[in-house]
């Protein structure tokens, strides 16, 4: 697909706060939870056998909506034992029944009259090498992260867990999915983002100081 209006929509942004969809493959559509994959920027989920012969799926991130992100994708089949993406699958998504992965390459996307190629949505993340001490980071002060979800996402999670940190936000594990902190601006390098998540724990725990 050729890129339009690519200043219109933040592509990267849009794709990386959804962890959540409708797949469409084979004439089938279910609902599916991914992961990106740090070193390429492509999906990576679990998918049936016959989703594996697809020549391309449609990946609507959140909802099957016209309004929503729909990525073009064509699958290839990674080994769950040699792919560290699939732990991290599990980090944020838990268990699952089935037993082949995938890596979604992206090869266009959509969103509305909106269109983008696949070197606009599938970019590595610069962060990929430090991302283990940005959560941990993040995990330092449970109550802080719990602070910062109320007030940036509007959502009280008991024992938030972080599971991801990518340039445009935060991702947080909570009993009922994951909840997406977003930085105001994208973090260039490890410095950048390390600023922005100590200023959103802080804003967090000053907030809820001052409500004492």
């Amino acid at each position: 697909m050729d890129a339009i209006g690519s200043g219109e929509i933040d592509w990267l942004r849009e794709v990386r706060r959804h962890r959540e969809g409708v797949m469409i493959a084979c004439g089938q559509a279910r609902a599916v939870r991914v992961v990106i994959d740090g070193r390429s920027g492509h999906l990576v989920t679990p998918v049936e056998p016959i989703e594996l012969r697809a020549d391309e799926m449609v990946v609507f991130l959140p909802r099957e909506s016209d309004d929503t992100v729909q990525l073009l994708c064509r699958p290839e089949e990674i080994g769950a034992a040699k792919e560290e993406v699939c732990d991290r699958w599990g980090a944020y998504h838990g268990k699952t029944d089935l037993r082949r992965w995938a890596r979604l390459v992206i090869e266009g996307g959509k969103r509305d009259e909106w269109v983008a190629n696949g070197a606009e949505l599938a970019v590595p993340s610069v962060l990929r090498l430090a991302e283990g001490g940005l959560v941990r980071l993040l995990n330092a002060d449970p109550r802080a992260l719990g602070a910062a979800c109320e007030r940036l996402a509007r959502m009280k999670v008991a024992d938030p867990l972080a599971v991801g940190v990518d340039p445009h936000g935060v991702d947080v594990r909570a009993r009922f999915g994951i909840v997406r902190l977003e930085f105001e601006a994208a973090a260039c390098d490890e410095a950048g983002a390390t600023r922005m998540i100590q200023g959103i724990l802080g804003a967090a725990s000053a907030g809820a100081g001052g409500g004492g």
